[in-house]
């Protein structure tokens, strides 16, 4: 029995502009989070960044990803939507992540005291 060698991905193949930059912004987040090291497309492993499909790699592993990191990156996209300057981007998100840091403390305390239903 032969093999079906799967064609590679080409984002050069995507139809709309919005659709390449939305693929080539997801494989640099992937290729930042270290999803390459783990990918079952070998030439990703190889390359040792994501040059493969972004949604297939996604769908993988973005339920692995700790939920402050999700924080921090869906608040950078929020600000990259509005056009905010790097800088502003990045205050955002570190306060969008303390909220989340200080909203996950204040649950664990609630939890503990035994005052709400336990999500177990």
């Amino acid at each position: 029995m032969s093999k079906k060698k799967r064609k590679a991905f080409d984002p050069m193949t995507l139809e709309t502009d919005e659709e390449y930059v939305r693929c080539i912004d997801r494989q640099l987040v992937h290729s930042a989070l270290g999803y390459p090291r783990a990918c079952p497309n070998r030439r990703c492993r190889r390359h040792r960044k994501c040059v493969g499909d972004p949604d297939y790699c996604h769908a993988i592993f973005w339920p692995v990803v700790p939920e402050e990191a999700k924080v921090w990156l869906r608040s950078l996209d929020r600000s990259g939507e509005a056009n905010h300057t790097v800088k502003k981007a990045e205050r955002i998100a570190e306060a969008a992540l303390r909220d989340h840091q200080r909203r996950a403390r204040a649950f664990k305390r609630l939890e503990e005291s035994g005052h709400c239903a336990s999500h177990k």
